[in-house]
């Protein structure tokens, strides 16, 4: 799968999440530790880790409905 496809499927999944994982994920991804995401959203780090646990587990599905967990081309 091209990367751009991947980003496409990564993009439209982040999509599904509630808006407080989808905030959390975002952070995540760029780099954040859970106790920085905590101080940033105004929340304790034991949310955040709780809402990327929640994101990870609603993501999942979604990612092998797209054939999409071999991650990327051999």
């Amino acid at each position: 799968m091209a990367a751009k496809e991947e980003l496409f499927i990564v993009l439209k999944a982040l999509q599904e999440l509630p808006e407080q994982q989808r905030s959390v994920m975002a952070w995540h991804f760029d780099g954040y530790k859970p106790s920085e995401i905590a101080h940033h959203l105004g929340v304790s780090a034991v949310t955040v880790r709780s809402n990327l646990r929640h994101a990870r587990e609603r993501l999942k599905p979604l990612w092998h409905e797209t054939g999409a967990e071999g991650g990327g081309e051999k």
